[in-house]
């Protein structure tokens, strides 16, 4: 899985190195943010994980990892992934949100569930994804320059603004730990 900086800007090579072995790449947003997070914190504070997905690294980062894996021959030979859907007692959402993914050219997903698995596969019955991958490999590669856009706060948070993210993080690391178990 793509899911350190350096990767991101060396998947092609890394990609190359392991041709005779790989057969799966896949973006993922928790793990990549929390290294994009590592790298990033003697910069400065970065924005709040519910503001991460509005940052130009994050974009530029899964249309990259797709447009490599079509430029390395992906298409119809190996899986270009994209991440798990973390919520699973929203399969209502899921199902709006999740048919994003094979419309950016992901060949197949993460899901929490057999449930959940059989409801996202209707997504791969709505998009014709060799078709939809065809129409990406004709796109501009993402810029590289934005993948390294490093995610800094512009405006320090309030001291409330501050617990929030504290508890929503040790929420979300907590239910992390228990998922594995």
């Amino acid at each position: 899985m793509d899911e350190e900086r350096r990767t991101s800007v060396n998947l092609r090579e890394c990609i190359r190195a392991a041709a005779a072995r790989v057969f799966f790449i896949n973006t993922g947003f928790l793990d990549r943010t929390g290294d994009e997070i590592h790298t990033c914190m003697l910069a400065g504070p970065v924005v709040r994980k519910q503001d991460m997905r509005k940052e130009p690294w994050i974009r530029a980062y899964e249309d990259s990892n797709v447009d490599i894996g079509l430029h390395s021959g992906f298409a119809g030979k190996a899986q270009i992934g994209k991440g798990m859907w973390a919520r699973p007692d929203s399969m209502k959402a899921m199902l709006e949100a999740k048919i994003a993914e094979p419309m950016a050219g992901a060949s197949t997903a993460w899901v929490p569930s057999p449930a959940a698995a059989a409801l996202h596969s209707i997504h791969y019955h709505r998009v014709n994804v060799p078709e939809r991958q065809m129409q990406l490999a004709t796109r501009p590669p993402a810029p590289l320059d934005l993948i390294l856009t490093p995610p800094l706060l512009k405006v320090m948070p309030n001291r409330d603004d501050i617990e929030e993210e504290l508890r929503e993080s040790a929420q979300s690391i907590l239910g992390a730990g228990l998922a594995e178990r």
